[in-house]
């Protein structure tokens, strides 16, 4: 039977959306503007959609935008959970439940920084969000008609990698957000990270299921090498801050855009053990005598 076109729509879709919220994100981050506006859910006490556009300024502009992105993010999250919870199988259903629960929960730790005006919780905020992400691409993975694997996969290599790739997001997140952190730990993991993505990506790439993923692998990982160099090399420059600014945000997306092809490819290596118990089942049940 094929499956139902809608979760997977709104899947791609949330994920994109997704995207630029992790980039104003680190715009957030980037210019200090995380405490601009002193309130929440509330912004200066108004309802946050109909806060006058003449009083987006600066800092209060920034950390505005990211605000309605995120209402935007959770609204498309609220329609994915209710369309694959009622029209996908049984054992992916729960996935819009999930990301429904964690987008709130994201919601309520970004609002909990500004209500406790607690900077700690920064960098929590940014691991959750780029988890979110992730599983959102697991969700694209596993709803829709995916081929499955049709070779042995390198399920162990895809788990350690996926692993080893949000490790990486979280020593990102505590240099950006602590003081005199050296680079040394982020920058050293990224050279395992590679490594392990490129034997991944080798692993994968002969099998017409994953292929496309391995592909996304080298383009995302290889993109997202160059913008780290890059964010490291002009840090020190005299060039304007909002370009610093750019580069250091789209960074964070292609980190989140690495992180969450691993994933994906992880998820559908798995998705092979479930194809052969259905092939098992089946068998079974033919040969039950009438």
């Amino acid at each position: 039977m094929k499956p139902p076109v809608w979760p997977h729509r709104l899947a791609l879709v949330t994920a994109a959306l997704t995207l630029p919220l992790i980039f104003l994100g680190g715009r957030v981050t980037s210019t200090g503007s995380g405490m601009a506006v002193p309130d929440w859910p509330t912004t200066f006490g108004q309802n946050m959609f109909f806060f006058p556009w003449s009083k987006w300024v600066g800092p209060v502009a920034i950390e505005h935008t990211h605000r309605l992105a995120a209402a935007v993010v959770g609204l498309a999250t609220i329609l994915l959970a209710g369309f694959t919870f009622k029209q996908e199988r049984p054992g992916v259903r729960w996935l819009g439940v999930i990301a429904l629960l964690l987008v709130l929960g994201q919601g309520v730790l970004g609002g909990m920084r500004v209500v406790l005006y607690e900077h700690g919780l920064a960098p929590i905020h940014g691991c959750v969000a780029q988890a979110f992400f992730a599983f959102l691409v697991a969700c694209v993975a596993l709803t829709g008609d995916s081929p499955v694997p049709t070779r042995p996969t390198p399920r162990l290599l895809a788990l350690v990698t996926s692993l080893a790739a949000y490790a990486q997001v979280v020593l990102g997140a505590w240099y950006r957000h602590t003081a005199g952190a050296s680079l040394a730990p982020h920058g050293l993991f990224a050279a395992l990270v590679l490594g392990l993505v490129l034997v991944l990506a080798r692993a994968v790439k002969k099998d017409p299921a994953l292929r496309r993923w391995a592909i996304l692998l080298h383009a995302f990982t290889g993109t997202q090498v160059l913008l780290g160099i890059a964010s490291w090399q002009i840090k020190a420059t005299e060039l304007p801050s909002d370009l610093k600014v750019a580069l250091v945000s789209t960074h964070l997306v292609f980190g989140a855009l690495t992180l969450g092809t691993v994933v994906g490819t992880t998820v559908l290596s798995f998705r092979r053990i479930e194809h052969e118990r259905e092939h098992e089942h089946e068998h079974e049940m033919q040969a039950v005598p009438a």
